[in-house]
This record gives C-alpha cells, sequence and structure tokens, in this order.
C-alpha cells in the first residue's frame, strides 16, 4: 500500500492545469510582448512614447470610480490627454536618495509629477575588444543619454522627490492607447540628437469631481 507522501504527490499530479484559449486576451498580449520586446541587455529604440507598444490586458481591471485623467507634457512640448493607468495594483515606488528608502505612492493620490533633469549629454559609443578584456574599442559614433529625478505633489501638498522607473499607460478619448515611461536613465540610439530623446517633463492629473 503506498504510503501517505506518494498519496499527496499524485494527488498533485492530477491537478488540472489552467489552458489559455487561442483568443485568450492574456495569452495575446504575452505573446506579443514576446514577439516585441527588446532583449534585456538593450535599450528600446524608440522614444518615451511608444505607439505600438502592448497593453497588458490587467491595466484595464479598474473601478470606474477610479479612472484617473490627466495631462502629460513631453519634452518637446507635445501633450497627451486621456485615462491614465500605471501597472495594475502596482504603485510609483520613489527612491529617495537622502533618506536611503523607498517611497510607494498610488497614482490617485497624486497630483502632479515635475521632472528634473540632473544630466545630460553625448556619450561615445564603444564596444569591448573582447568577451572578458576591459579594453575598450570606440566607433566614433555617439549616443544621447539622460539622467533624470521626479518630485511628485500629492493632492494632500506632500512631496515626494527622487529616482522612479515605471511605465504609464495613456488612453486617448479616440480610444488610442500610448505607452509612456517615466525614466531614471535613459539611452539613445547612436547619432540621435538630445532633442529627439523623449521624456515625460510633467504630468498633471486633473481632480475627479464629486458627486
Amino acid at each position: 500500500m503506498p504510503n501517505q507522501r506518494t498519496i499527496l504527490l499524485a494527488g498533485f499530479c492530477l491537478l488540472p492545469l489552467r489552458v489559455l484559449a487561442a483568443d485568450d486576451p492574456t495569452l495575446q498580449w504575452l505573446l506579443e510582448t514576446k514577439a516585441t520586446s527588446a532583449p534585456a541587455t538593450q535599450r528600446s529604440a524608440g522614444p518615451a512614447t511608444l505607439p505600438g507598444s502592448p497593453i497588458s490586458p490587467l491595466t484595464k481591471a479598474r473601478h470606474a470610480d477610479t479612472v484617473i485623467t490627466a495631462q502629460i507634457k513631453l519634452n518637446n512640448g507635445s501633450t497627451l490627454t486621456g485615462n491614465l493607468t500605471t501597472t495594475a495594483t502596482k504603485p510609483l515606488r520613489v527612491w529617495v536618495e537622502q533618506e536611503h528608502a523607498y517611497h510607494d505612492i498610488p497614482l490617485d493620490t497624486i497630483a502632479t509629477i515635475q521632472a528634473t533633469v540632473l544630466w545630460e549629454r553625448d556619450e561615445k559609443e564603444f564596444h569591448y575588444i573582447a568577451s572578458g578584456s576591459d579594453l575598450k574599442e570606440f566607433t566614433g559614433r555617439t549616443y544621447p543619454a539622460r539622467e533624470t529625478a521626479y518630485t511628485i505633489t500629492l493632492k494632500d501638498g506632500d512631496v515626494v522627490s527622487g529616482g522612479v522607473v515605471a511605465p504609464l499607460y495613456v488612453e486617448l478619448p479616440d480610444g488610442q492607447q500610448k505607452t509612456l515611461v517615466l525614466h531614471k536613465r535613459d539611452k539613445g540610439q547612436p547619432n540621435q540628437k538630445l532633442a529627439d530623446l523623449l521624456y515625460v517633463e510633467k504630468v498633471t492629473i486633473t481632480p475627479i469631481a464629486g458627486p
């Protein structure tokens, strides 16, 4: 007679697996993300706003009373206005260097987000001459690079400043969806100009009207 451990293991083996249908939106999102994502060792070649970026279906799971409308200004002067979300169930996580601590800030408690450029410059492109070598070979090309911090003002007047890395999903009035990114550090493509490396300059959240 099999012992108790054998019976428990057999029971786990008999547990049904969830199979995603071909038209399941979660499966479609995962496939699109896999197909369009750059390798982990590479930066995205696109600007801060990526019109073709896949949007997680999880960001749709929100209640009507938590819809947030915002105006987002980019550093090239263009603006986007629409419904704003970030990663589902996740606050914006801000690293405050002076405190050596993170602050988690729910999106619906924020009034404004203002970017501050700590530095930006053209970097010389290079590669190492061999795997494991410290010797660099420069290509003669440059690429733009930038480090940005954000000052977040809450609806109650409190202010938190520091580094943030988070996606912002914007649903425009015509139904289009845009993906923006709050970068701490960002880099562009070889021979790209600093002005062409877009970033979110300011987010202004519209107060939710009372009943």
